[in-house]
């Protein structure tokens, strides 16, 4: 009896330690699967296969632990703390930095110097968000007692609280309750974003983008954002880096920014479309990838891109029928350059028979969007008949009018 109860114990004992090592090899997999999930850019998929290899093996490890902080980092944008990822991040670097701290004579410094980071990025946001004039002013905006949160915001900006002056940032912008004035809402802007708010930094990085496109010092708050994991400005900064014609770092940001398909998407394939067709430089050219990112942004309604499509069969490829093709899409949206190209190719018969009437026809449209070589042409159709009667004194007309416009212009 006692040797098969022994039996009985050896077995289940086995058995035990076989099931273990089996989920040991299945949570090696999973972070095996994190890791590639994180490389390829599937910040989530390479979080849940983290946490599912912990589950695996019945306890947290620093190797797991920081696969999900570096995934969190790139979900984060450490702008609120009711952000949900940023609610996990918390956790995960409270448990992480404890561990830190009990194992400080094995752990990986670079490791730990990038989890310290985000750290104060969360805080930076805590701190920020306990303060009482902070507290007080939420509460009064929320309640539409503009006046009031005003005074606490003012309070909270004297005690030094970026939050707080990033907020009167945004009563100046917008003219909340004080007299609209954009310079100072960026003096408040640049206060809170030395200060490290990532609010301020966004508004004024924008504020700044939208003086000048390419904007250097806008560049610089907007790396900063992108460092901080704000994925809203991926798309952003890599717009201005194409208007510096930092091409190289540009394609970088602009692909990047294109995986989470914000609102400036469409821009940003618009500036891929113009980097590859290399109007500007030879160093990227290939026509194929122009078109690709054109026809994107085009086929999302995009204006421009229709516009430069005809461009590209039109000289790139001399495909004349493509090419009308784009510039009437690009036509129908309002893009007076396309009506009076596709004037000029009915006029002298370009991928189409002649026909005068069409052409006319284009350059008007055209002329009524100010275009003025839509202008000068129409006064030539008149004075030479082209499918009109001679009329000197309509032809000088359009002429006049095309003078006048580029005068205004």
């Amino acid at each position: 009896m006692k040797l098969l109860t022994f039996l009985m114990f050896i077995g289940f004992f086995c058995s035990a330690n076989l099931y273990g090592q089996g989920n040991n090899l299945k949570a090696k997999l999973l972070y095996e699967e994190a890791e590639v999930a994180y490389s390829e850019n599937n910040f989530e998929q390479a979080f849940e296969k983290a946490k599912k290899a912990e589950e695996l093996l019945g306890n947290w490890t620093p190797k797991t632990g920081y696969m999900k902080i570096i995934a969190l980092d790139e979900l984060c944008n450490y702008t609120t703390l009711e952000d949900r990822y940023t609610k996990m991040q918390r956790k995960e670097v409270d448990r992480y930095m404890k561990y830190v701290n009990a194992n400080e004579k094995s752990v990986d410094i670079d490791k730990v110097k990038r989890v310290i980071k985000i750290e104060d990025y969360i805080l930076f946001l805590v701190k920020e968000d306990e303060m009482t004039e902070n507290v007080e002013g939420k509460k009064s905006w929320e309640k539409m007692q503009y006046a009031d949160a005003l005074k606490w915001f003012k309070k909270g900006a004297d005690k030094g609280s970026a939050f707080s002056m990033y907020c009167l940032g945004r009563f100046y912008e917008e003219g909340i309750d004080v007299e609209k004035n954009v310079e100072t809402a960026m003096q408040w802007y640049q206060k809170a974003a030395l200060k490290g708010d990532p609010n301020a930094i966004k508004s004024l990085a924008v504020l700044l983008f939208h003086q000048n496109s390419g904007n250097k010092e806008a560049g610089r708050w907007m790396k900063i954002l992108t460092e901080k994991g704000d994925k809203s400005m991926y798309s952003s900064y890599g717009l201005n880096l194409y208007y510096q014609n930092n091409l190289k770092e540009a394609i970088i940001w602009l692909k990047k920014g294109l995986q989470f398909e914000d609102e400036l998407s469409i821009y940003s394939m618009e500036a891929l479309g113009s980097i590859y067709l290399g109007l500007n430089n030879t160093e990227y050219k290939d026509i194929n990838e122009s078109i690709k990112w054109f026809e994107t942004s085009a086929n999302k309604g995009f204006e421009v891109s229709m516009f430069y499509l005809g461009y590209i069969y039109q000289i790139e490829l001399q495909d004349y029928k493509q090419s009308i093709k784009w510039y009437k899409m690009a036509g129908d949206k309002g893009n007076a350059t396309a009506l009076y190209i596709l004037g000029s190719y009915y006029q002298f018969g370009f991928g189409t028979t002649i026909d005068y009437s069409q052409a006319m026809d284009f350059y008007l449209k055209s002329a009524s969007l100010g275009n003025i070589n839509a202008m000068t042409a129409i006064s030539v159709m008149y004075k030479d008949g082209y499918g009109v009667k001679k009329d000197k004194k309509i032809a000088n007309e359009w002429k006049k009018k095309a003078e006048v416009a580029s005068e205004t212009n």
